[in-house]
C-alpha cells in the first residue's frame, strides 16, 4: 500500500488513478487523520465541533478571569468586548502550541503569555472537547503500537516546506522502515522541448534570469484575457464544443460555476461544481428569526422573513403579510389585525371544499412567529426562548427536506446548522442573552451553503480547485481565473522572546516565513506539472467585483517581451487569427445596435403646493428618507404604493 500525501489533497483531486487502486491511497492532512484514527481505533470525536469548543474555552477564560482576580491577563480586554471571537482566537493559538508539541508545563523564564496558556490548560480538565491538534497528537502516539499498513509515503511538497509536525512523523515512519520519498522524485522523466512553456518553466526555477525573452509564439502557452469571466467561459466552452479533441486538465479556484454554467448551456458534460454561498435564501432563516424575539421590532427583517422562497410559515398568509407591511409597516395595529382577520375567514371557507389546507398548522405557525412574547431590545431574552424558535426552525427544515424528496440540499444544511445553535445554547451557562450576544452566536453557526445545482456528468473536464492537486501530469491543463487568491498578509502571534523560549523546548511552529515560502513553492506546481500546453484565462471582473491579476502574471511580463502575441482577447478579437493554427475558433457575429432616445418622465411633480413638513416620521419613513428620497416622497407624501 502507497500513501500519497500532501497538504491539499483532502479536496478533490486530479489523479492517475483512482483512490484505493492498485493499493494507492491519496491524503491531507484531515484524511490522514481519519485513517490514523480507524487504524488505532481512537474514533472518540465528533466531526465538526469547533463552535461548541470555541464556548467550552470561552467557559475557560471566564472562570481564569475570575480565579486570578488579582492580575490583569494579557486577553482581558479583548475578551471584555468580544467573549466569543477572543476564546475561538486563543482556542486556535493553543491548539497550534499543542499540535507543535508542546507540553503546557511551567518552566523558568516562561514568557507571560505563554504562562497563561499553561494555567488555561490546568484549568480546562476534560472541559474541552478534542480539536483536530488532541487528535492528532493522542493518534500519533497511538500509531506508534500499530502494525504499519503502508510500505511507501509520497509526500507532494517538499518536506523541508512542511510543518514541523507532520516532519517529525515521518521521521518515525522512516525509523519503522517506511519508504519516505517527495512526488517529483517519482515522476517519469521526459524529454524537454524548447518551446514557451518550457521557457516560462525556466525562468520559473532560475532566480537571477532576468533577461526578457522572446516568445517563440508556438501554442504551448496562451493567455485568454476579457473584461468579464461570463465572456470567457463562454468562449471557452465553445472553444470546447468545436474542437472535441480539446480535453484540458483543469484548475477551477474558488468553486466558481462560471465555466460550468457555459459548458452546460452549449450542450457538454456539466463539471458538477458545487457552489457555496451564504446568500441561499434557506440560510436567511437563520440570521432573521431571532427578530421576532425584540422590541421595537425591525420590519425590514420581517420583509425579508415572509418574502422568502422558502420558509416556516404558510406562503398564503407570508404573501398577505408582505403586502400589510408594505403598506403600513408595523406589526398589530388595527389594519393589521383586520387584514389576518380576513385572511383566516377566506380560509376557513377555502377549508370546506379544499381538505389539502391545514387550517390548524397555519394559525400555530402565525401564533408562533407574531403572538411570540418580545422583549426589550435593550434587556435580555431568556434562554429558553432562543431554544424554542431554533427548535422550531429545525422541525420545520427536517419536514420541508423529506418533502421535497431529499432534493433541496440547502435546507438539509439549515437543519444541521438549526442544531449546531441548538447544541451552542445548551453548552452555554447562561440562562439570558442580550441582542449583540445572541447576534454573536448566530455568526458563529451560520455558514455557506455548499449545493451542487447539476450532477457531474459522464466525459466532462477532469477539474481541481487546488495547485497541487494537479496530478496526473496533463498535456493540456487550463487555469480559469488566472487571478490574485491569496491572502492579502498573514503574520506571527508569537513574540520574539515567545519564539526563542518555545525553540529552548524544541518547539517549532509554522510561522509566517514558513508559510510564504510553502505558498510560493505551490503556487508554481501546476506550471511545472504541465506538459505540452498551458491556457491562463484572465478576467478583469468576477461575479462583478474587479480582481487583480495572479502573481505569476508579473512573473510572466518580466521574463518575456512579446507577452502580447500570445494573448488573445475575447473582446478585442485580438490574435484571434494566429489562434486559428490550433483550434476551430469561434466566431463572434455582430448584432446591430438599436437606438433609443431618451424617455421622457412620465410623472410630474410640482415643488410647491404638494410636499409639506410632516410632524412625525416612523422607522420605516426615516429609512425610505435617507436611503430612497424618491420612495419617500411618494409614498409619504403623495400616498402612492407599489401596485
Amino acid at each position: 500500500m502507497t500513501i500519497f500525501f500532501g497538504l491539499e489533497l483532502d479536496d478533490r483531486i486530479i489523479k492517475t488513478y483512482q483512490t484505493s487502486q492498485n493499493g494507492i491511497h491519496y491524503f491531507g492532512l484531515k484524511k490522514l487523520l481519519s485513517f490514523l484514527e480507524s487504524s488505532t481505533g481512537n474514533v472518540q470525536h465528533l466531526p465538526d465541533n469547533d463552535y461548541l469548543r470555541a464556548e467550552q474555552y470561552r467557559q475557560v477564560l471566564s472562570k481564569f478571569l475570575a480565579t486570578e482576580a488579582d492580575s490583569t491577563p494579557f486577553f482581558k480586554a479583548s475578551f471584555l468586548a468580544d467573549q466569543l471571537a477572543t476564546a475561538k482566537t486563543l482556542l486556535a493559538s493553543r491548539d497550534e502550541l499543542k499540535i507543535h508539541g508542546f507540553d503546557f508545563e511551567l518552566k523558568q523564564n516562561c514568557p507571560n503569555r505563554i504562562q497563561s496558556f499553561c494555567q488555561l490548560e490546568a484549568l480546562i480538565d476534560g472541559k474541552l472537547d478534542p480539536g483536530f491538534a488532541d487528535r492528532w497528537t493522542s493518534s500519533t502516539h497511538l500509531f506508534q503500537q500499530c502494525d504499519l499498513t503502508f510500505e511507501t509515503l509520497v509526500h507532494i511538497e517538499p518536506l523541508e516546506l512542511l510543518p514541523s509536525f507532520v516532519q517529525k512523523w515521518f521521521e518515525e515512519l522512516r525509523g519503522r522502515g517506511v519508504l519516505i520519498q517527495q512526488f517529483s522524485d517519482t515522476l517519469a522523466k521526459k524529454p524537454v522541448t524548447n518551446n514557451d512553456l518550457q521557457l516560462f518553466k525556466n525562468s520559473l526555477l532560475s532566480s537571477t534570469n532576468l533577461a526578457a525573452d522572446t516568445l517563440a509564439k508556438d501554442g504551448s502557452l496562451i493567455l485568454f484575457q476579457a473584461k468579464r469571466e461570463t465572456d470567457l467561459a463562454r468562449f471557452i466552452a465553445q472553444l470546447k464544443d468545436l474542437n472535441p479533441d480539446f480535453a484540458p486538465s483543469c484548475i477551477i479556484p474558488d468553486k466558481n460555476r462560471a465555466l460550468d454554467n457555459a459548458l452546460i448551456q452549449e450542450g457538454l458534460p456539466s463539471l458538477g461544481i458545487l457552489s457555496a454561498s451564504l446568500g441561499r435564501p434557506t440560510l436567511q432563516i437563520l440570521k432573521l428569526v431571532t427578530a421576532f424575539l425584540w422590541n421595537p421590532i425591525d420590519p425590514m427583517k420581517i420583509m425579508e422573513f415572509v418574502s422568502l422562497a422558502v420558509k416556516p410559515i404558510d406562503d398564503k398568509l407570508a404573501a398577505v403579510i408582505a403586502k400589510e407591511l408594505a403598506r403600513i409597516p408595523g406589526i398589530g395595529g388595527d389594519s393589521w389585525s383586520r387584514t389576518i382577520a380576513i385572511f383566516f375567514e377566506e380560509m376557513r371557507e377555502k377549508a370546506k371544499s379544499d381538505k389539502s389546507i391545514d387550517l390548524g398548522k397555519i394559525s400555530f405557525d402565525y401564533d408562533f412567529w407574531f403572538k411570540r412574547k418580545r422583549y426589550n431590545i435593550n434587556t435580555k431574552v431568556p434562554k429558553e426562548d432562543v431554544v424554542q424558535i431554533f427548535e422550531q426552525v429545525r422541525n420545520w427544515s427536517i419536514k420541508a427536506f423529506e418533502d421535497s424528496n431529499s432534493k433541496t440540499t440547502s435546507i438539509l444544511v439549515l437543519s444541521e446548522q438549526a442544531k449546531r445553535m441548538l447544541e451552542l445554547l445548551a453548552a452555554i451557562p447562561e440562562n439570558d442573552l442580550s441582542y449583540l450576544e445572541l447576534e454573536r452566536i448566530v455568526r458563529a453557526i451560520y455558514e455557506p451553503a455548499p449545493v451542487q445545482f447539476k450532477e457531474e456528468e459522464l466525459g466532462h473536464l477532469p477539474y481541481t480547485h487546488l495547485n497541487t492537486a494537479v496530478l496526473n501530469q496533463p498535456s493540456q491543463l487550463l487555469w480559469w481565473n488566472f487571478s490574485e487568491k491569496e491572502p492579502d498578509y498573514f503574520f506571527s502571534k508569537w513574540y520574539k522572546n515567545e519564539l526563542e523560549y518555545l525553540h529552548q523546548n524544541d518547539v517549532f511552529l509554522f510561522l509566517p516565513k514558513d508559510k510564504n515560502q510553502l505558498l510560493t513553492w505551490q503556487r508554481n506546481q501546476p506550471i511545472f506539472q504541465t506538459q505540452q500546453q498551458l491556457l491562463l484565462t484572465y478576467a478583469s471582473f468576477v461575479n462583478g467585483e474587479q480582481v487583480l491579476p495572479h502573481p505569476l502574471m508579473g512573473n510572466l511580463k518580466a521574463q518575456f517581451k512579446n507577452l502580447d502575441a500570445v494573448t488573445v482577447d475575447i473582446d478585442s478579437n485580438q490574435n484571434m487569427d494566429w489562434l486559428g493554427q490550433f483550434f476551430t475558433v469561434p466566431k463572434k457575429e455582430a448584432l446591430d445596435i438599436l437606438s433609443s432616445e431618451q424617455q421622457a418622465p412620465f410623472i410630474t411633480i410640482p415643488t410647491k403646493g404638494v410636499l409639506a413638513q410632516r410632524e412625525k416620521e416612523s422607522y420605516s419613513s426615516l429609512d425610505d428618507l435617507f436611503y430612497y428620497p424618491y420612495k419617500w416622497v411618494f409614498k409619504h407624501q403623495l400616498a402612492l404604493y407599489k401596485s
